[in-house]
């Protein structure tokens, strides 16, 4: 839900959606980023979704992935190649002017990040596939103790279902390892952009933000995967918490600043204005190669 304000407001609206800043700010490539943002949200609340049958737990094993892998493709990958196109304009001078890097350009190549998701996914399903594993708690300060004495001096022993596979290890590797590769080159665009000074394409400073968040979230993803395992609730409050931190943020952080520019200048007049005043008429005259090739 924290998605759709957002959205609301960066969407093309009657009185604005000719506005420069909603132009810049690619309100149909928004889209995708608020779609990748549900969908990590939904991963949030099927984790939490309480299994008792090993039907049910091979479900929300499957669908957790699946859900976390499309969001974060939509989600990540969207802001990853708006800031590529920002990097291709202002790294190409000479181009600038004959180049038209539409919005549908981009949203293939997120339609890209989502198919290598989809077939990654598919092979691992279909070459081992997670499945909802019964396994005992088997130490004793865990969550439930495994040999608590009941009245009649029986010991119980407490059993639950966790998402197993013979695979998971190289599977997290490699799923893992794609998504931080994605993560690196983001990091690589926003400091080679972070000289634009252009008000509606300077997102290098929040793009930057999104990658240390994200980064931090899935480091810890990780590390939860692999030790809290045996763990039930904190493995699942670690995991959903570090989704809906890290989603919260992408989603401040990129429409924050669009959402207060809009505010302080809904017509845009100011969002070409740079440092140094003789550069202002030409950037801001209508014809200029910057707003054709973003609009």
């Amino acid at each position: 839900l924290s998605s759709l304000p957002p959205l609301s407001l960066l969407s093309p609206s009657p009185s604005s959606s000719h506005g420069r800043l909603i132009r810049l700010s690619s309100p149909n490539l928004n889209y995708l980023i608020g779609s990748g943002a549900i969908l990590l949200y939904l991963a949030i609340i099927v984790t939490v979704l309480p299994a008792d049958t090993a039907v049910f737990s091979s479900v929300v094993c499957n669908l957790r992935v699946w859900l976390t892998g499309f969001g974060y493709s939509l989600c990540y990958g969207t802001i990853l190649v708006k800031m590529w196109r920002v990097y291709y304009i202002f790294s190409n001078p000479s181009t600038l002017k004959k180049a038209n890097l539409h919005d549908w350009m981009l949203a293939i190549m997120v339609l890209c990040f989502v198919i290598l998701d989809l077939v990654m996914l598919v092979i691992f399903s279909l070459v081992e596939g997670l499945r909802g594993n019964l396994r005992a708690e088997r130490v004793l300060d865990k969550e439930a103790s495994s040999t608590t004495t009941g009245e009649q001096g029986r010991i119980k022993e407490f059993y639950v279902y966790v998402c197993d596979s013979l695979a998971w290890d190289i599977f997290l590797g490699i799923f893992y390892g794609y998504k931080a590769f994605l993560q690196i080159c983001g990091l690589f665009l926003a400091f080679a952009t972070r000289k634009v000074k252009v008000k509606g394409l300077d997102d290098a400073k929040w793009i930057a933000g999104t990658i240390y968040i994200t980064s931090i979230v899935l480091a810890i993803t990780i590390l939860a995967l692999y030790t809290l395992n045996d763990f039930v609730n904190r493995h699942t409050a670690v995991f959903t918490g570090g989704l809906l931190i890290g989603t919260t943020f992408i989603m401040a952080f990129v429409f924050a600043s669009k959402m207060y520019a809009l505010y302080k200048d809904p017509e845009g007049k100011s969002v070409f204005d740079r440092t140094r005043p003789s550069d202002r008429p030409q950037a801001s005259n209508p014809s200029d190669g910057v707003e054709r090739v973003v609009g």
